[in-house]
């Protein structure tokens, strides 16, 4: 990609079955994430010579969001439209901003919201950006 001249790399968060960011409910219903997969991408990739880094689509109908619940030990998906998934990003929005602050970041990393946004995804879309501007301030969408 850099020898073609692509100095942005588009990173994957918490989508998947197995996601770079998992996502962890513990038994008190707070939400938690561990960052070390996504921060040893970030500098990895910075490294060899990428400048700027692209989070995944916060609103991905191809890539499902999964929960590791802690009181059941079990993994259980999350429903695109549900209320839960707010919740999910109104704990990890912060989270991704901490990291990104730690590793000085912010100014060369972008959150993608919707790929190709439809008409009748403009309130859903807004509001994705809502959620972006109030917990990762200074980053781009």
């Amino acid at each position: 990609m850099l020898k073609n001249g692509d100095n942005t790399l588009f990173t994957p968060l918490v989508f998947g079955e197995e996601p770079l960011i998992r996502t962890v409910r513990s038994i008190d219903g707070k939400y938690h994430y561990d960052m070390t997969g996504f921060e040893h991408c970030i500098k990895t990739f910075s490294k060899i010579g990428f400048k700027s880094f692209a989070g995944h689509n916060l609103h991905s109908w191809k890539l499902p969001l999964y929960v590791f619940d802690e009181s059941n030990g079990k993994k259980r998906k999350i429903s695109l439209e549900s209320e839960e998934r707010i919740k999910i990003y109104t704990a990890f929005l912060p989270q991704l901003s901490a990291s990104l602050k730690k590793m000085h970041k912010t100014d060369t990393y972008m959150q993608h919201i919707i790929d190709a946004p439809r008409l009748s995804q403009l309130d859903t879309y807004r509001n994705y950006v809502k959620l972006c501007r109030k917990y990762l301030p200074g980053v781009r969408t």
